[in-house]
């Protein structure tokens, strides 16, 4: 009779669902992790499958240690990890039943975030950087100067930050160059084109130098000079021309680069060296003239301006770095980069 009944449709089996069980693993291909600074950040492309019943959490561990709940189950941060040490990383899915299996290991190792280029990471002997306001001061006495320079003061003393230490100082209270901001909040120096000018006393290259200036200028314009004038100049625009010394007792010249919308200028020089030029990470200028005979000095004797004869640059300035050394191209052009930024170029 039963028989009967169950064919006719009348009785049917009852059927119960699958009990739920622990998650899945998760694939290999469901995660990933990326090293930070004493962190790994893990990054959930999916969910194992979770058993029946919903996935409450992901756990990880460290090397083998204990579990750790990452608190819920999307991306997470690993934190309070050793930088340069390798640690391996397994993860797990939990649902109300419990943890599921281990996933596949992963490696990662934390790593020192890197830091920002500067200038100085090359020890440069020359390094004037106008934004940095506490190496300005309005008084002509160098390391004695007590007040600061604000935009629109004078400024008569400018701390070298490089290797060679000490202040470029105005030759007089009427050549000290004001301090202006630009719109874009990127400080500089404004020469009045007439006589503003920084003696400086340190010793100078024996060979050759690099030497990269952040300038605007629609006139002439100095970066350093050694005593004597023009014919000694370092790097300099002159009537015009673009004046570098480079072979012993050589100076060669072209006619000036327009800098008039404010540009970085490169220039390779001194004794020994190769007589170039770039500007804005441009190739290298060619054209240049031996100019005939000069003498190199043993110092420089003004930063910014030609200041034996009074001669200055109707410039804006927004800093100066030289080492005395042929930098290789890579750093050379970090430095123009890095003055790039400075000017808002």
């Amino acid at each position: 009779m039963s028989l009967m009944l169950h064919r006719a449709g009348l009785l049917r089996p009852s059927l119960s669902p699958p009990a739920p069980t622990a998650p899945d693993a998760f694939e290999t291909s469901d995660w990933s992790i990326a090293p930070g600074d004493e962190k790994a950040d893990v990054t959930i492309n999916a969910l194992p499958g979770n058993g029946g019943a919903t996935i409450t959490d992901i756990e990880y561990r460290l090397d083998g240690d204990a579990w750790v709940s990452s608190g819920g189950t999307s991306n997470f941060t690993i934190t309070g990890l050793t930088n340069d040490q390798a640690y391996d990383v397994e993860l797990r899915a939990v649902n109300s039943i419990g943890a599921g299996a281990a996933s596949d290991t992963k490696q990662v190792t934390p790593e020192s975030a890197s830091a920002p280029f500067h200038p100085l990471d090359l020890a440069p002997e020359l390094f004037f950087q106008i934004s940095d306001l506490a190496t300005l001061k309005q008084e002509r006495t160098g390391a004695s100067a007590t007040t600061p320079a604000g935009v629109g003061d004078p400024v008569g003393s400018i701390r070298n930050l490089g290797t060679l230490g000490g202040w470029a100082t105005a030759t007089a209270d009427s050549r000290r160059m004001i301090l202006r901001q630009t719109g874009g909040g990127k400080y500089y120096l404004e020469a009045d084109g007439a006589d503003d000018a920084y003696a400086l006393s340190l010793a100078n290259s024996v060979g050759a130098r690099t030497s990269v200036s952040g300038v605007r200028s629609s006139g002439n314009w100095v970066a350093t000079t050694d005593a004597g004038g023009p014919a000694n100049g370092d790097c300099q625009v002159f009537a015009g021309d673009l004046y570098i010394g480079c072979l012993a007792g050589r100076i060669y010249t072209r006619a000036a680069p327009n800098v008039s919308s404010g540009s970085v200028v490169v220039i390779r020089s001194g004794p020994g060296a190769t007589p170039e030029a770039w500007i804005n990470g441009g190739s290298a200028l060619g054209g240049f003239s031996d100019a005939g005979d000069r003498g190199w000095n043993a110092s420089i004797a003004a930063l910014f301006a030609y200041s034996p004869t009074g001669a200055a640059g109707a410039a804006h300035y927004f800093g100066y770095f030289s080492r005395y050394a042929d930098l290789p191209s890579g750093d050379r052009n970090a430095v123009e980069a890095w003055m790039a930024s400075q000017m808002g170029l």
